[in-house]
């Protein structure tokens, strides 16, 4: 009984939404025993890196003493994007397209927490013509707050995250595992050497590994400039599926461990494949244009959550 390697031993990861399967002509022809003393054995190893999933952190919150009753006294309020958010190259004025999905997904946190929204074009057409800082803008303007936004960002992530994870299960020569497995120290180093090494050559420079939202701002009374809240909060996400694969290894006996092609599929199920159908639901709703760049949906829900985070933080009493 010959053992089931195929003749190119190449390692087998599906990524989230695809295989990365193939014979990898960097890695070794594998020769098969020609006379095995025991039947062959199969583990599948679970390799994941970066951020594990976590509940997303809360967001630095300070409030002033008369922030409970003007909170409770307010009806309108205006959205003040970031200085760095402003096109100056249009004669009207404009936003730069990494902030208009930011703007308006903070207009209609606002708006589901109850509060009438004062357009942010206004409120700075008043600062320019009239000479007047935010707070006074936004009184002329009608608005009860304005929410001065000291920093809008969505960012990628191409470092690598650290944090390698490796587990072991039982299975069997399609990857189908049985349950967890334990593997002697000295044969984990390998397996995890050799993993590290086809991830390493797998992943292409560049790769976005990872998205992260940073908001911070302020709600500041109209009527007198005064600050009653501030809020802080960064968040990091991963995206796409290099940072969750599985491989398929088997060996005879007291044999090294070796990378085996399997006759079908290995899933690896993960709340990112939960998070990405989600997003592209949300997508498809029509909340975000065409064209956008790789992990479009991802994004879109990224900001959404961030944006949904800070009017809930702001309606909160304490």
């Amino acid at each position: 009984m010959l053992f089931r390697f195929q003749k190119c031993a190449a390692l087998v990861a599906l990524a989230i939404g695809g295989a990365a399967g193939g014979c990898d002509p960097t890695f070794p022809e594998v020769v098969p025993p020609q006379a095995p003393n025991s039947a062959p054995e199969y583990i599948v190893v679970e390799y994941s890196s970066g951020l594990p999933d976590a509940a997303a952190p809360a967001a630095a919150v300070e409030r002033s003493p008369s922030f409970a009753d003007a909170r409770r006294r307010a009806r309108s309020a205006a959205i003040r994007p970031p200085d760095g958010c402003l096109d100056d190259s249009t004669p009207t004025v404009s936003l730069r397209d990494t902030c208009k999905v930011w703007v308006r997904e903070l207009e209609a946190g606002l708006l589901d927490e109850g509060l009438q929204v004062v357009p942010w074009a206004p409120l700075v057409e008043r600062e320019r013509s009239k000479h007047l800082a935010p707070p006074a803008a936004a009184a002329d303007a009608g608005a009860d707050l304005v929410f001065l936004l000291d920093r809008l960002d969505l960012s990628d992530v191409t470092d690598p995250l650290g944090g390698e994870r490796y587990r072991y299960f039982e299975a069997d020569a399609q990857g189908m595992t049985r349950g967890a497995r334990f593997i002697e120290p000295s044969a984990r180093a390998s397996l995890e050497g050799t993993i590290a090494r086809l991830v390493g050559e797998m992943r292409a420079p560049g790769a976005i590994m990872a998205l992260t939202s940073s908001v911070e701002g302020r709600a500041v009374l109209s009527s007198s400039g005064e600050t009653i809240w501030r809020y802080r909060r960064t968040f990091t996400q991963r995206v796409g599926g290099r940072t969750g694969m599985r491989f398929l290894f088997g060996h005879y006996g007291s044999d090294p461990w070796i990378p085996v092609a399997p006759t079908g599929p290995v899933p690896l199920e993960s709340s990112e494949a939960i998070r990405a159908e989600r997003a592209l639901q949300w997508l498809a709703a029509g909340r975000g244009p065409v064209g956008m760049p790789p992990f479009a949906a991802e994004r879109l829900d990224l900001v959404h959550e961030s944006a949904v985070d800070f009017s809930h933080a702001f309606r909160a009493m304490q």
